[in-house]
């Protein structure tokens, strides 16, 4: 079987698409690989959340600090009084 020749031109074109080929390639497994991890870790605090919540009673007779700062995003006091809480969402 012979060899075919290839310029150096051609070469270098075929070697450009095929780097840029994989750059994207490799992008795309990374974000998605990222949007795999944050699931996960939503996932495991989630799962956190509601083991201990299911440990405690059903009504807070005092603040449980933990538990807020694990629902609680921002509480913001408005000119009016009013508290705006702001809370995560998983």
């Amino acid at each position: 079987m012979r060899s075919k020749k290839q310029s150096q031109e051609a070469y270098a074109r075929k070697y450009n698409a095929l780097v840029k080929r994989y750059d994207k390639a490799a992008s795309r497994l990374n974000d998605a690989t990222a949007g795999r991890n944050l699931r996960a870790t939503h996932d495991r605090e989630l799962r956190i959340f509601i083991s201990e919540s299911t440990e405690k009673p059903l009504v807070l007779e005092e603040w449980d600090e933990g538990l807020g700062a694990s629902i609680l995003e921002t509480a913001t006091v408005q000119r009016n009084g009013h508290i705006l809480f702001l809370f995560n969402v998983y």
